[in-house]
C-alpha cells in the first residue's frame, strides 16, 4: 500500500470525485489509482492536471505503474534531480527595493539593503531621512527608520544614473524570463487559495490573483528554485506566512505578478517579489527583495535581503 509523505498530505486538498479504471494513459503519461482510503491518484510527472474532471496529483512514487510503488524521499532530504535554471536579476540584484515611482514608509522600518529609485528623484523616497555621501552617488539613512545600505535615486551623481538604469533593464530581463517558463510542473494549485499547502521545487502557474492567510511552505534544497507566474495579485492577510524548510532559501523563489501585493499586519514574506507595487502594512515583513515597476510603501517594515546574486 502507499504510504504519502507528510509534505503531500500537507498539499492535497481535492479529492477524486468520480472512480477511474486503476490505469489511464493519456500523451504517455499513466494515472494509476492508489490504494489509499481517500482514492487520490499518483502522476508520473509533478503536475496538476485535470482528467475527465477529476483532480489528479503527485503522490511522489517511484513506479507509477505499480501500486506498491516507494514513495521518493523528502526534499528534505534529497534535492531536485532536475532543477529548474534560476532567474538571473543582474544588477538588480544589488537591491532590497527597487521601484520606479518611489518608496515611503512610517517610522520603525528597517530595511537590510539598497534602495533604488529611477526615473524619480532620490526624494520620492522618503521617511528614512538621509544624508548625501561626499561621493554624491548616493544617501545613507538617519532618523527613526533606517536603511542598512545605500540610497539611490536618478538625480545623483554620476554612474548612478546608468547604474539604475541598467538595474531596471535588468529587472525588465528576468521578468520576461519568468514569464516566458513553459511547461508548468502546477497549474491552478489550490485555487488561488496557498492556505496550508507545501510547494515543492518547480513551475507553478496561475491565471488569476493568489491569497495566503495562514501558512504556505517551499519545502526543498539549498539548490532547488521556485518560479511562480501569477496573472493577477497577491492578498496575504493578518498573519499569513511564507515559511521555509528542508534547506530551502529565499533568494531561489521567484514570484512573477503581473499585479499588486498587498500585505496584512504581521504577514511575512520569502523570495524574490517582482511585481507591480507592493503595500505592506504596520509589523510585516519580507526576507528577499522588492523589485517592481511603481512605488513601494512601508509600514514599521523589516526587510531583510538575503544574497540574491
Amino acid at each position: 500500500m502507499f504510504t504519502v509523505p507528510t509534505r503531500i498530505r500537507r498539499s492535497v486538498t481535492q479529492k477524486i470525485a468520480d472512480p477511474l479504471s486503476n490505469k489511464v494513459c493519456e500523451g504517455g503519461i499513466c494515472y494509476v489509482k492508489t490504494q489509499l482510503p481517500s482514492k487520490f491518484f499518483s502522476v508520473r510527472n509533478p503536475r496538476n492536471l485535470t482528467l475527465t474532471g477529476v483532480a489528479v496529483l503527485e503522490l511522489c512514487t517511484t513506479e507509477s505503474n505499480s501500486t506498491n510503488a516507494t514513495p521518493s524521499a523528502s526534499p528534505s532530504a534529497s534535492c531536485s534531480s532536475n532543477p529548474l535554471e534560476r532567474i538571473d536579476l543582474g544588477t538588480a540584484a544589488d537591491f532590497a527595493i527597487l521601484c520606479k515611482s518611489g518608496v515611503t514608509t512610517t517610522p520603525g522600518s528597517v530595511v537590510g539593503g539598497n534602495i533604488g529609485a529611477s526615473p524619480i528623484t532620490v526624494n520620492s523616497i522618503t521617511g528614512f531621512g538621509m544624508i548625501l555621501d561626499p561621493s554624491g552617488e548616493f544617501k545613507t539613512s538617519s532618523g527613526s527608520s533606517s536603511v542598512l545600505g545605500r540610497i539611490y535615486g536618478a538625480d545623483l551623481a554620476a554612474p548612478t544614473p546608468a547604474y539604475l538604469g541598467a538595474a531596471l533593464a535588468d529587472l525588465w530581463s528576468a521578468h520576461l524570463d519568468a514569464a516566458s517558463r513553459v511547461f508548468p510542473s502546477y497549474i491552478e494549485l489550490g485555487a488561488g487559495i496557498l492556505d496550508n499547502l507545501t510547494l515543492e521545487p518547480g513551475l507553478y502557474k496561475w491565471a488569476s490573483s493568489l491569497s495566503l492567510t495562514t501558512n504556505v511552505i517551499f519545502d526543498g534544497c539549498p539548490t532547488d528554485i521556485w518560479i511562480l507566474q501569477i496573472a493577477g495579485g497577491v492578498i496575504v492577510g493578518a498573519s499569513g506566512k511564507v515559511l521555509l524548510e528542508g534547506g530551502a532559501l529565499p533568494e531561489n523563489i521567484f514570484w512573477d505578478i503581473a499585479g499588486d501585493v498587498t500585505v496584512a499586519a504581521a504577514g511575512h514574506l520569502e523570495g524574490i517579489f517582482i511585481a507591480t507595487s507592493i503595500t505592506f502594512a504596520a509589523g510585516s515583513s519580507l526576507t528577499g527583495a522588492a523589485l517592481v515597476q511603481t512605488a513601494v510603501t512601508l509600514d514599521s517594515t523589516t526587510i531583510v535581503k538575503e544574497s540574491i546574486a
